[in-house]
C-alpha cells in the first residue's frame, strides 16, 4: 500500500500569513528526495525554497501563482 504524505505550507516567521507559489523546481509526477528543494515561494519581503519532507513521487496541489495561507496543502509525496 502506498503511503501519502500531505505537505502543508510551513510557518515562515511570526509575521507572514500567506505566500505565493512562484514556481515549482520539480515537475508533477517527478521523484523527489527528502530535503530536496521542490518549489520557490515569495512573501512580501523575500523569496525562498521549500524542501520535500519525504522521498517519493511529487503530486502538486497548488499551482504556480497561487496564494497559500500557512497550513494549507502544498503537495503530496507518495512513497
Amino acid at each position: 500500500m502506498q503511503k501519502k504524505t500531505l505537505m502543508l505550507l510551513p510557518a515562515i516567521d511570526n509575521h507572514t500569513q500567506e505566500v505565493e507559489i512562484a514556481f515549482w523546481l520539480k515537475a508533477d509526477g517527478s521523484h523527489v528526495q527528502k530535503n530536496e528543494s521542490i518549489c520557490e515561494v515569495n512573501t512580501e519581503e523575500f523569496a525562498f525554497e521549500l524542501e520535500a519532507t519525504e522521498e517519493g513521487t511529487l503530486k502538486i496541489l497548488a499551482a504556480e501563482g497561487t496564494l497559500l495561507k500557512i497550513g494549507e496543502p502544498l503537495c503530496e509525496i507518495i512513497e
